[in-house]
This record gives C-alpha cells, sequence and structure tokens, in this order.
C-alpha cells in the first residue's frame, strides 16, 4: 500500500461496536481498532456524549469512558450487578469474534481498575441483524438478547422489552433459564432455547 492506499485503509469502517447499558452508542472502528465515527442511538447517548471526543480513541478507552460517562450520569451503578453489553458487526470479513474477546477483557479489567463492577457481555451479529435492529430502534446486540429472552420466557414480547436496559433483559434470561434448568438439571442455555416454543 502507498501511503495514500494506507491513509484510506485506516479512515476506512472496517467494524461497528455497538454498546448498550441503557444508553446504546454505535462505534465505527477503523482496521486499527480507533474510532472513527460514534453515533449515539437515544437521547441518553446524546445526553452523555455531550462535549466528550471518543474520535481517534482505542476501542477498549472509547467504551470504558462510555462506562465512565453512564456512571457519573446515573445510567450505571459501579456498585450494582449491572451489565454492558458489546455487540459487533464486522464490515471487512475479518473475525470480529476475537475482536469482541479481546475488547471484552481489556474493557473488564479497565472497569475493575476504576472499580465499576459491572459485568461485559458480548454478542456478534450478522449484517442482516444490524437491519432489523434498525428498524426495531436497537442495536443488533441488545435484539440478539432481547431474542434470547423472548424464546426463553414466551410471556415477554420483543416490543416491551425494547426499552429495558440490557442488565434487566439478562436478568430475564437468567431467571428463565434457572426456571428450566430446574426441570432438567443437565439442560444447557441452547438446548433450552431450543426447545422453547
Amino acid at each position: 500500500l502507498g501511503f495514500g492506499g494506507y491513509t484510506n485503509f485506516i479512515a476506512s469502517a472496517h467494524t461497528f461496536i455497538s454498546v448498550d447499558i441503557n444508553p446504546s452508542v454505535d462505534l465505527e472502528l477503523n482496521a486499527i481498532d480507533q474510532v472513527i465515527d460514534v453515533i449515539p442511538n437515544n437521547g441518553d447517548a446524546e445526553a452523555i456524549l455531550a462535549g466528550t471526543n471518543l474520535d481517534g480513541m482505542n476501542v477498549s478507552d472509547a467504551i470504558s469512558t462510555i462506562a465512565e460517562l453512564a456512571v457519573e450520569n446515573g445510567y450505571l451503578d459501579p456498585n450494582a450487578e449491572d451489565s454492558i453489553l458489546i455487540s459487533g458487526i464486522d464490515n471487512a470479513g475479518s473475525d470480529v469474534s476475537d475482536k469482541l474477546t479481546a475488547i471484552q477483557a481489556e474493557v473488564q479489567t479497565k472497569l475493575k481498575d476504576q472499580s465499576i463492577m459491572a459485568t461485559i457481555i458480548k454478542e456478534i451479529a450478522g449484517s442482516d441483524l444490524k437491519t432489523m435492529a434498525d428498524e426495531a430502534g436497537v442495536t443488533p446486540g441488545k435484539l440478539l438478547l432481547m431474542e434470547k429472552a423472548v424464546k426463553l420466557d414466551p410471556t415477554l414480547d420483543l416490543e416491551t422489552i425494547s426499552s429495558w436496559s440490557v442488565a434487566k433483559i439478562s436478568a430475564a434470561i437468567k431467571d428463565a433459564y434457572t426456571q428450566i434448568k430446574a426441570q432438567n438439571r443437565e439442560m444447557t442455555i441452547e438446548q433450552a432455547m431450543a426447545n422453547s416454543p
């Protein structure tokens, strides 16, 4: 690659990462995992990001900053068992799974160092799911969690839980799985989902 090609390679969107707490933010990353665009997906995200520039930050630092801002603005309790969902859609065919695993570990360490006890959950979404999530007004990762919750607990519906926090959806999944597992002690969550109506 010549210098111009390298510059275009670095400047172009390579991966999309969504961060859901209740403020919901999409981050577009370049090939070296630096933030090149920040898209707040709701008013809460716009509020916490006001006056903050994440452009050029490493993705783990950007997500940690979003978590800190969520704590400062009361969306995340640093002492509670809250959840932060990171989900990824890879735009260029590289392995988003490995990338999310590395991001998850880095962010979990950074949050622990800042005494924020939230659990980082990761989800991988396909590009077709991005379209469905956009139509539903949620991120792809949150839509995946919502679908799991509805599959495990048919009393729930996507429209109702779309306004729930990631922590509340995760708790619903855990509760439904616990009830299903009590009926069959050897069942995994994947088996429970496959056996649900």
